[in-house]
């Protein structure tokens, strides 16, 4: 029985409501992450490992327990790590109706959530692509007939209007452009690129932005030199979209810092900003269709960099504070 638990990962807990004596078996204390050396943990303790936003609802469940519960929560271990664990209990009672005993399985399911988390946007993702291409395909033909005109403008309201339809139109181009690189596998040529040289190119392309909006890069370069495996123009892409935002965050001008570490076999690009922070909902949606941390924004810019990135082998990860400002960490696989 402890092997079957054990292999399947399950946890075994069992309570007596009348002594409040409680067993817990060897499972539950992996699934928990606390040290199987120590006693059982009282009440109090196992409630303290519970996600700050699941607490009240556990308790509340466990306080007024029904003949049977079937309920899926956040534990949060010592090392900060959240795990998703989905907890099945029957309460026994005497023939009078008085509860006797509660007791349970509990499973961490936190690996099954991530895969299904995993498809769910990878679904999405191929859904907004062929919408993109849809939508591409009809915009693109009216447009180039639009700009082919509108170089023909003479007349004097359009020469007046002319810069303002201009720019709109270049915005209709950069929204098709994300969207096609969302449609379509692009022709990219992988190459080992030394990474400083890649970020340095880009901040000489965004230096002009950043002074118009009284921002100072400030780069921390790691000496040694680093390299990855990469579409050079991609990642210039993807640089270039987290510099933009940042710049764009600090209303009244502010620090970008751009860092550049190494480890034993990853590279780590951090942007951090002074800005106006994310909001935490925002936060937790990024990286879904139509969510933008900008009023005009469709959400499409952090979609293809973050496919780019993922595409290359690695992850990129957004941390905020509103009124503090946004950090933005790329991780990609180093050249050994």
């Amino acid at each position: 029985m402890k092997l079957a638990q054990k292999i399947a990962g399950l946890g075994y807990w069992d309570k007596d409501l009348q002594s409040g004596e409680l067993f817990w078996s060897n499972e539950m204390y992996r699934i928990w992450g606390i040290s199987q050396d120590d006693s059982t943990p009282t009440e109090e303790e196992i409630y303290s490992f519970i996600h700050p936003e699941d607490s009240a609802f556990v308790k509340e469940k466990f306080s007024l327990p029904e003949e049977f519960m079937d309920i899926e929560f956040r534990l949060v271990h010592a090392n900060q790590s959240i795990h998703v664990v989905h907890s099945i209990a029957m309460k026994l009672c005497d023939s009078k109706g008085t509860p006797l005993r509660l007791f349970g399985i509990v499973q961490d399911i936190t690996s099954r959530k991530l895969a299904e988390d995993t498809m769910v946007r990878s679904e999405t993702l191929s859904a907004v692509g062929q919408l993109a291409a849809g939508l591409a395909h009809e915009i693109r033909n009216p447009l180039t007939s639009l700009k082919g005109f509108m170089q023909l403008l003479t007349d004097e309201n359009g020469g007046k209007y002319s810069e303002i339809i201009q720019s709109e139109l270049q915005r209709i181009e950069m929204i098709l452009h994300e969207m096609l690189m969302l449609a379509k596998p692009q022709a990219i040529e992988f190459r080992v690129h030394l990474l400083k040289q890649v970020l340095e190119e880009v901040m000489v392309l965004l230096c002009a932005q950043a002074l118009l909006c009284n921002v100072c890069l400030l780069a921390d370069f790691e000496e040694d030199e680093l390299f990855v495996y990469c579409d050079s123009n991609q990642l210039k892409q993807v640089f270039i979209n987290m510099m933009k935002n940042a710049i764009e965050s600090m209303k009244s001008g502010g620090n970008l810092q751009i860092s550049l570490v190494g480890s034993c076999d990853r590279v780590v690009v951090t942007f951090a900003d002074e800005g106006e922070g994310i909001q935490s909902d925002t936060l937790l949606r990024l990286g879904q269709p139509f969510v933008s941390t900008k009023s005009n924004g469709i959400g499409l810019g952090f979609m293809v960099s973050q496919k780019i990135i993922q595409d290359h082998g690695g992850t990129i990860e957004v941390n905020s504070k509103v009124a503090v400002g946004t950090t933005v960490t790329i991780t990609l696989p180093k050249v050994t």
